[in-house]
């Protein structure tokens, strides 16, 4: 039943029909019943540890077909990862994930590339920060809709372990968090803007077990 659904819905992702029940796939899948569309997903994943880093990779596929109009839509995925812990105080992981779309309708093709690197590090046992650079990359030659745009994203949180919480009394952490982000538009210039926004907040935390 469940391979029934992916072949008649083919704009729903494997991602999505987790957690679904067999009466929820169905229900689901009636109203486009007569859109006939098939839909084959292909994906490799291999991950590989070492003492003090790992790394991964990916690869998918996915070819969407709709009988009716005659049309056909092709997905190529493919994307690195990693995960190094450099001494006792810091990590990065870095990321990589290249998506790219070709239509057959017109010809045309989107391609998404997203490039991210976060940083996690404790400075002492009371502090502890993570740090993130994220840069996507959008672009569509499709006539009727066009895009051209890139958006990069910085964003950063440290965190003071103030109060530690113990016995029935709780603890407190102090958080400074922030992010900035730049969208640059080719194509439509009027719609590059530029954000940033700060908080800074206070967390109770409750002991674990209040019979020490």
């Amino acid at each position: 039943a469940l391979d029934q659904f992916i072949d008649i819905v083919g704009f729903y992702s494997c991602r999505q029909l987790r957690g679904m029940t067999q009466q929820q796939i169905e229900a689901a899948a009636a109203p486009i019943a007569d859109m006939n569309l098939d839909t084959n997903i292909l994906q490799l994943s291999n991950n590989f540890m070492h003492s003090t880093w790992t790394w991964g990779w990916m690869y998918g596929e996915s070819a969407q077909t709709d009988h009716i109009s005659v049309l056909e839509q092709l997905t190529y995925m493919r994307g690195l990862n990693a995960n190094a812990r450099i001494g006792e105080h810091l990590s990065i992981m870095p990321v990589v994930q290249q998506q790219t779309t070709q239509f057959s309708f017109d010809g045309s093709e989107a391609d998404t590339q997203i490039i991210s690197l976060t940083n996690q590090f404790l400075v002492q046992d009371s502090w502890n920060g993570s740090l993130m650079f994220n840069t996507a990359q959008i672009e569509n030659t499709s006539l009727s809709t066009p895009q051209d745009s890139t958006t990069d994203t910085v964003s950063l949180q440290f965190t003071w372990n103030w109060i530690l919480a113990k016995n029935n009394h709780p603890g407190f952490d102090v958080i400074l968090s922030g992010s900035w982000q730049k969208l640059q538009d080719s194509i439509t210039p009027v719609n590059d803007k530029e954000t940033y926004q700060v908080f800074l907040s206070l967390a109770m935390k409750l002991p674990l077990s209040s019979a020490q």
